[in-house]
């Protein structure tokens, strides 16, 4: 690409890749924003967009495109996590309270988690729950509630 600036001319190479992965998300093609940026080596810049694409792909309720954003990012926890709950959904459903539990615990809203277990008479495994994020005393509160 060219740039007149008035007194010079100046040559800017563009890098297609990029321009299509911008492209790919404007239209939501999350597994086509996938597609371009796996082919690249992890820099500063192709961080920054497998991030962007994480959070898309997670407002997007899309589990498959985040796991692989996480994998790429070096975030073992967080692409372990979504894989097991992928596979939860593929056997339960969306709209199991089993994985509407596990997406509060993914974005941090415990009590939420709690609350649906609890709704749903799984006392132990909302006390399971905070043991393994090593909350004891929210568990122990649980037990203790319930007579457990």
């Amino acid at each position: 690409m060219l740039v007149d600036d008035g007194n010079n001319t100046i040559s800017y190479k563009l890098d297609e890749g990029l321009i299509e992965f911008g492209a790919a998300l404007e239209y939501r093609g999350l597994d086509a924003a996938v597609d371009i940026l796996e082919p690249l080596d992890l820099t500063p810049e192709t961080e920054a967009n497998w991030k962007t694409l994480a959070k898309l792909a997670m407002e997007e309720q899309n589990l498959y495109v985040a796991e692989r954003c996480y994998a790429a990012l070096g975030d073992v926890a967080k692409a372990d996590y979504l894989r097991k709950l992928n596979k939860l959904i593929a056997t339960e459903g969306p709209d199991n309270f089993r994985v509407q539990a596990k997406m509060a615990v993914f974005h941090k809203q415990f009590h939420q988690a709690e609350a649906i277990l609890i709704e749903h008479d799984e006392i132990e495994e909302a006390m399971a729950m905070y043991q393994e994020l090593h909350r004891w005393d929210e568990s122990i509160k649980i037990a203790e509630k319930y007579k457990h």
